[in-house]
Formats: structure tokens, C-alpha cells, sequence
């Protein structure tokens, strides 16, 4: 007999990370130092997330899933078992309407997060997108792994990741979940028609681009940022930058991606200013309607500019007046109420 695949394994036996790669073999045994599996046995912990499948980085958490009938009990006991370990927080949250308790701690260099609700881990969502992810790893092969392991560097959260190189429309959450319960063919097939869409199945245009599958005038392209000319040249050298995966508004950019974002932005202004010389550059990026957005796919404009072309009006008329100082506090300490969310 052959040794396992990820779509076929029996996740409840950790013997598979002895035999995988360095990181694993350090989170076996990591597990096996904390004794985890055996102090929260009846409550049928299983590891889940990126380090079963191999796409997780060095930072990445040790995820266990837990079937706790009362989360009373089990705060109880988890925080006795572990309250003492570094970096030791807790929270009760509603996840999907249903009542859920996260416990985070860090034990031989490693993040560990225990995921815990009333309901068998086989009905857990973090647990379904596993074994799917798995599956698709097994169609996609090694090719995928290390292109799911560059989006998530570069900032995507798993699923999110998975998405976008499987090219599942929808929410990514929600699709996961519903491709876990398909048989194998029918996976297959979602996967190859994704591979080769109909240009009416993709209703993003900028999507299509990205995929090849509309052209574009592509001035600099890395794994994760697009930048390609505007087909509206207002003035010669307008250029938009989007990021490859499909984010609708700024506000739902992930962090790390929009260093290399910006990264992009910043090359193509100097090769703007370098071609074209403009006496100015405006830099802009809208969101939702009533800002102007007509393509809900973050991208950023950067159009070169000249006195007196009429190309951008921020004002309708004169600025409004400057506003006193206790306003402006008051509206910045709104913001800053909500930075950490």
C-alpha cells in the first residue's frame, strides 16, 4: 500500500506529520510536548488548516477543532489546562448563528488556536473547507500548493487563496462548504470549467483580464498586482493597478497585499514621470457607487496630468471652510475607536 494522499487521509491520526515536511514534523512534535489530544480527547480534537495541508507559512497556527456540548465546561477545563501559556487569551463568539469559543496560546514557537462549538467537528466549516482544500490540492498538484502559498504571503487569508486560483465564483467561504460535500467527479468538472469559463460566466472585466480572457495593453504584471493601460487615455500614460484577485473595495484589501499594491504603484509612477514627463500625476481610487466606482474590483488610476486639462474636480466649487479643532477630534477619535477591528 502506497502512502496516503491528503484526500484520502484519516485526519484524526497525526502519524501523517512525522512523514511530512519540516514543519510538520516541528508541529507533531509540538503536539506531542503539549499533550493537547489527549487532555481535550472528549471533546474529539482534530488539527485543521493550512499545516495538515502543507500550504501554511511561519507564522501560521496550529488550528484545532473541538465538539464542546456546553462551552461553559470547556472554558473551564481549557483554561485550566493552558490559562498559563504564553499569549493565553480567549473569546466567545457567534459564528454563522451558531455559539463558538476561540482560545489562542503559543507553545514551542508555535501560534495554537482552539476552535470549539456545539456540533460535531465533521459539521464545522473550518473542518469541511479542510477536506475540500485537500481535494482540490490533489487536483491541482504541487503547481497549486506553491501558488496558494504565494497568495497567502502575499496577505489572502486560506480560502480566499483557494478561490481565487481554483477560480471559484462566490462567496469563497460559502463555495468551500458546498464543493465539500460533492463527490470527486463533480469537483473535477467545477474545477475544469473554471480553468476554461465562457467570458458571460466571468462578470468581472477585470477578472477576464487578469484570466487572459480579455485583452489588455499589460505594462507590469507580478503574482499578486496587474498594471495595464486604461483604454481611456484622458491623457497619454493613464494606467490602472489592480490586485489579481477579485477585492472589490480598499477596505477589504488584506494588509500584506497592499504593500505589493502600492509596491506597483509606486514603479509605475516613476516610469510615467520617466516617459512622459507630465508636470503632475494624480493617484486615485474609488469605492462603491457613490464615489464614482463603475468596476467593483479595487483599482487604483494614475493619470498623468497638465495645467488647466479639467481631468479631476475634488470640490464643486470653493473647498468648505476649515473646521475647528474639537470637531476634528471628534471625528478623529471615531476612527481610532475602530482602528483595531
Amino acid at each position: 500500500m502506497g502512502k496516503s494522499q491528503p484526500s484520502d487521509r484519516d485526519w484524526r491520526d497525526l502519524g501523517y506529520l512525522r512523514q511530512g515536511t519540516a514543519r510538520q514534523q516541528a508541529a507533531y512534535q509540538a503536539l506531542q510536548e503539549l499533550g493537547l489530544f489527549q487532555d481535550l480527547a472528549a471533546y474529539d480534537p482534530v488539527l485543521i488548516g493550512t499545516v495538515p495541508l502543507g500550504v501554511d507559512l511561519p507564522h501560521s497556527d496550529l488550528d484545532i477543532a473541538c465538539h464542546a456540548p456546553d462551552l461553559t465546561v470547556f472554558l473551564g477545563e481549557v483554561t485550566a489546562l493552558y490559562g498559563q501559556r504564553p499569549d493565553f487569551r480567549l473569546a466567545r463568539k457567534t459564528i454563522r448563528g451558531v455559539a463558538s469559543v476561540v482560545i489562542h496560546f503559543s507553545h514551542a514557537g508555535f501560534p495554537v488556536e482552539i476552535f470549539a462549538q456545539p456540533q460535531p467537528v465533521e459539521r464545522q466549516h473550518g473542518y469541511r473547507h479542510m477536506l475540500v482544500e485537500a481535494r482540490l490540492l490533489a487536483l491541482g498538484g504541487e503547481e497549486a500548493r506553491k501558488a496558494i502559498r504565494a497568495l497567502k504571503a502575499a496577505g489572502l487569508k486560506t480560502e480566499p487563496a483557494f478561490a481565487h486560483h481554483f477560480r471559484l465564483r462566490g462567496d469563497p467561504y460559502e463555495r468551500l462548504w458546498q464543493l465539500s460535500f460533492v463527490d470527486d467527479a463533480t469537483l473535477a468538472r467545477v474545477v475544469g470549467e473554471a480553468d476554461h469559463p465562457s467570458l458571460a460566466s466571468v462578470p468581472c472585466p477585470f477578472c477576464r483580464i487578469v484570466a487572459g480572457q480579455e485583452e489588455a495593453s499589460r505594462v507590469l504584471e507580478t503574482a499578486t498586482v496587474l498594471a495595464f493601460m486604461n483604454r481611456r487615455q484622458y491623457n497619454p500614460g493613464h494606467v490602472l493597478v489592480i490586485p489579481k484577485p477579485h477585492i472589490p473595495t480598499v477596505d477589504q484589501l488584506p494588509e500584506t497585499l497592499a504593500g505589493e499594491l502600492f509596491r506597483v504603484v509606486v514603479r509605475m509612477a516613476r516610469a510615467i514621470q520617466a516617459s512622459f514627463q507630465p508636470p503632475g500625476l494624480s493617484i486615485w481610487q474609488s469605492n462603491g457607487p457613490a464615489a464614482g466606482q463603475e468596476i467593483p474590483h479595487l483599482h487604483i488610476h494614475l493619470l498623468p496630468r497638465f495645467p488647466d486639462d479639467g481631468a479631476l474636480r475634488f470640490y464643486a466649487g470653493s473647498p468648505p471652510p476649515i473646521q475647528p479643532r474639537a470637531s476634528l477630534e471628534l471625528l478623529a477619535q471615531r476612527l481610532r475607536e475602530h482602528l483595531f477591528l
